[in-house]
């Protein structure tokens, strides 16, 4: 909110005198035309977090495990979710869980066998 106050005597000049004019109207209360400008901005900021874990072994090209936990962003939706995904590729074991964080709905439930998990993200076949 912006507020337009006379320098010299602190009188609230809004809707008093015209503030815009040129040139500058004289205060009704002091005569004064100098003018003191009060305006508020506000602004807010939202983190968003997430954690990835990888266990690697020298000689295995993948990580033998990883665990991702944190808000994801959904593309198609651009709305924020929370991601719980683990993968063992030593246990052949896949979980994923996707919670809406608004409603505690569960937008995504999967626990299979890695082997299984197939045409999905990455894993999807290329259209030729």
């Amino acid at each position: 909110m912006e507020v337009t106050y006379c320098k010299s005597c602190n009188l609230v000049l809004d809707g008093l005198i015209d503030i815009h004019a040129v040139p500058r109207d004289a205060c009704p209360n002091c005569g004064a035309t100098s003018r003191i400008y009060d305006a508020e901005l506000s602004e807010s900021v939202v983190v968003h977090e997430k954690w990835k874990f990888r266990n690697k072994r020298p000689g295995v090209k993948k990580a033998v495990w990883e665990v991702t936990i944190g808000d994801d962003l959904h593309r198609d939706t651009q709305k924020w979710n929370h991601l719980e995904m683990h993968i063992d590729r030593e246990n052949n074991a896949y979980f994923k869980k996707v919670v809406d964080p608004e409603t505690g709905e569960v937008l995504r439930y999967c626990e299979e066998p890695l082997s299984d998990h197939q045409d999905r993200g990455s894993a999807k076949h290329k259209k030729s």
